[in-house]
């Protein structure tokens, strides 16, 4: 397998310091969005518009160069500019202004925050970085690195069209923001124009799990990736005097002596002037030293930083901590690499911790050294800071679209951070946001003709959805994972690799799906690069994705998906797990391939059976089977009116 030809950017913007479009005060940075490249055009050419332009607003050069951040204008066409409220709605109300951005913030998406990588050539090893500058490498190219802060919108939306002007085939974004509509997203605009000259971009779902409508990059056009556990884990016990065995997980130093310590509530070592529950969580400040000294402290989980309650615990001179999950973080716990011995244990096993405290005047505990495990089961199961669906922008289009490996997983880490460590253990969309990436660049090397849809398609159709027990796999609680949190499920690169039959789209088809948002003509016009009318009667769901969804379902309605033949000739059979509470009918049941490339259409009729009151969503599946080696699986997602 030949990956030399397969160009990877993973990047998220570095703003190590404040971003230069933050740095007067009393403007904001905006992306003025102008459209596709007019091609009769030079780059140069249209770089020095935009200086015009922007002078035809701002009055003067001296003005302009001071307002300008960046020019687009080798794969798209628009700039970044420092700019006041009144200047912004002037140039929002030019005729030639597709729309106007107001930068936001990006947050990089791990559960911690971390420094930035090296770039190295040839190898998918490496980092770049971006403030006002792209710097990239040869025959490969990562740009994965963090700033521990927010980001700009301009930088990141230059990265982007750095890195396709490079020609990479692969772009992997761990990072997002509050999710907008797509024409005042920069990130969904910038991923299209990547995905028009071929690149699938890959981005993080979030970390703001297990709220649901949390999920961020929604665009139809990327993948948009969850996190899940592994079976691998570093596991670091609690034995308590009573004789209880609590399994937690750590990659802290070990305890400097054998034998027991004392353990003490952090509500019961509350400082003065601190509240009970800024104690309990071992804030900042929250904590008498006088209490801690020598002794293991057991905080809860939620508010700060979990790294950062071993660090005001070790300031306060424990001895060690115990991290104790929320309810609503469950049976999700990390492998941090705490300042002190430490461990992180369930919120199941914290209410027997707790107990335990409450039973005794003198409550004893020690925590054995991290060591790693493995054929842990049940795994993988949806971390809990994984962000969920339902898709705030369109819910007609459902993510995330696939989980990955996304908790405790061993990375290459910062020479910059502290300390400093050749590699480190992290959590987050982060971490699985590159595996999928990765996954991306193997196909890519294999079906080389293959679309980025195609790709998507082929990674979500394979994708697993039991776990190493042969059950279905699960969420943080225990109960069974909806595809609002796994997406279409895990994913699988081995069956990716030849998935017989893809849900493919054109840019065409994406153009339409604007259609469906209401885009009028001139906006579509100036998207894509080149005229275009929008159909007749278009309706989203007739969208060719590899998931099914019903929004609001009223009466009965008519589903249209077409499947391309990507193995050999062959005759497949559908199969129907329907959401409870609604009839599924597909029409040609039996779909018969003779050749590579072939495309056969198929409708699904849905309606509301009685059976059975809908209050949320339901959920069932698709499956396309030849009854060999071929599975083409399609979640189906149905809420009703």
């Amino acid at each position: 397998m030949d990956l030399s030809r397969v160009l990877l950017a993973i990047f998220i913007t570095l703003c190590v310091l404040q971003s230069s479009s933050l740095a007067i005060k009393s403007k904001k940075s905006y992306i003025v969005y102008l459209g596709g490249l007019d091609q009769q055009y030079e780059a140069s050419q249209i770089q020095d518009s935009h200086f015009e332009f922007l002078g035809s607003i701002l009055g003067s050069k001296e003005r302009v160069d001071e307002a300008m951040i960046y020019s687009y204008h080798k794969q798209f066409n628009g700039f970044a500019a420092l700019l006041d409220d009144e200047d912004a709605a002037k140039i929002a109300a030019h005729p030639d202004v597709v729309t106007v951005i107001q930068n936001k913030g990006r947050k990089l998406h791990t559960t911690r925050s971390w420094d930035f990588l090296k770039l190295e050539k040839n190898g998918v090893i490496g980092a770049s970085s971006l403030w006002k500058k792209a710097r990239f490498g040869e025959n490969i190219i990562i740009a994965n690195l963090d700033t521990g802060g927010e980001c700009d919108d301009a930088d990141i939306v230059k990265g982007f069209e750095t890195a396709i002007h490079d020609g990479v085939d692969v772009i992997s974004v761990s990072l997002g923001g509050q999710p907008a509509d797509y024409m005042d997203d920069g990130l969904a605009i910038a991923s299209f124009h990547a995905v028009t000259k071929g690149i699938t971009v890959v981005f993080s779902a979030g970390n703001d799990g297990p709220t649901h409508g949390t999920v961020t990059n929604v665009s139809p056009w990327v993948i948009t990736v969850g996190a899940s556990t592994i079976d691998r884990e570093f596991q670091s016990l609690v034995d308590l005097a009573s004789g209880l065995t609590l399994k937690g997980l750590s990659m802290s130093k070990p305890l400097p002596h054998s034998g027991f310590y004392p353990l003490i509530n952090a509500a019961n070592a509350k400082a003065e002037n601190a509240t009970m529950m800024n104690a309990m969580l071992c804030a900042q400040g929250a904590l008498d030293p006088n209490k801690v000294q020598g002794k293991i402290l057991v905080c809860l989980r939620v508010g700060n930083d979990r790294v950062d309650k071993g660090t005001q615990a070790a300031l306060a001179g424990a001895a060690g901590m115990i991290l104790c999950n929320d309810k609503a973080s469950a049976d999700e716990i990390i492998a941090d690499p705490h300042v002190l011995p430490a461990t992180h244990i369930t919120y199941a096993d914290g209410l027997r911790l707790y107990a335990y405290l409450n039973s005794t005047n003198e409550p004893l505990g020690y925590l054995t050294h991290p060591e790693a495990a493995i054929n842990i089961k049940p795994a993988p199961f949806m971390a809990g800071f994984s962000s969920r669906g339902p898709n705030s922008i369109t819910p007609e289009i459902l993510k995330p679209d696939i989980t990955a490996p996304g908790v405790n997983i061993i990375a290459a880490f910062s020479e910059y951070a502290k300390p400093v460590l050749p590699y480190n253990i992290e959590s987050g969309t982060s971490m699985s946001c590159p595996h999928v990436a990765g996954v991306v660049g193997l196909l890519k090397s294999l079906h080389p003709d293959w679309s980025p849809s195609a790709i998507k398609s082929a990674i979500m159709t394979t994708a697993y959805i039991k776990d190493n027990r042969g059950n279905p796999m699960m969420d943080e609680t225990k109960n069974v994972a909806s595809p609002f949190s796994r997406g279409a499920g895990y994913i699988d690169p081995n069956r990716a690799m030849n998935p017989g039959l893809v849900y493919d789209l054109t840019v065409n088809d994406y153009l339409d799906f604007l259609c469906t948002r209401g885009y009028n003509k001139t906006m579509i016009q100036k998207f894509s690069d080149q005229p275009y009318e929008c159909p007749e009667n278009d309706n989203i769901l007739d969208f060719n994705y590899p998931s099914i969804t019903v929004h609001k379902l009223n009466g009965t309605v008519t589903v249209t998906r077409r499947l391309t033949n990507v193995g050999p000739p062959g005759i497949y059979t559908v199969a129907v797990k329907s959401p409870a509470g609604i009839s599924v009918n597909v029409k040609p049941n039996i779909l018969a391939f003779g050749k590579r490339g072939e495309v056969q259409k198929f409708e699904l009729k849905m309606k509301a059976d009685g059976t059975s009151v809908i209050k949320d969503h339901v959920f069932g599946e698709l499956i396309w089977s030849n009854g060999k080696h071929y599975h083409v699986k399609s979640p189906i997602v149905v809420s009703v009116a």
